[in-house]
């Protein structure tokens, strides 16, 4: 919950030996993939509108 799992996962991976650039990567794509399926998720349910959304 704290930071979307960065708190944890960042430095998990640093002590690991990835570069910075790579951890920096991998957390926006983990943080892209959970919004998109969270929007997919909203939509199915018709908890909101693609017309909203597209606004």
């Amino acid at each position: 919950m704290a930071g979307s799992g960065g708190l944890i996962g960042m430095p998990s991976l640093l002590l690991i030996g990835l570069p910075i650039h790579q951890v920096i990567g991998s957390v926006k794509f983990s943080n892209m993939f959970s919004s998109f399926s969270s929007f997919y998720i909203l939509l199915k349910k018709k908890q909101l509108k693609l017309k909203d959304a597209l606004q």
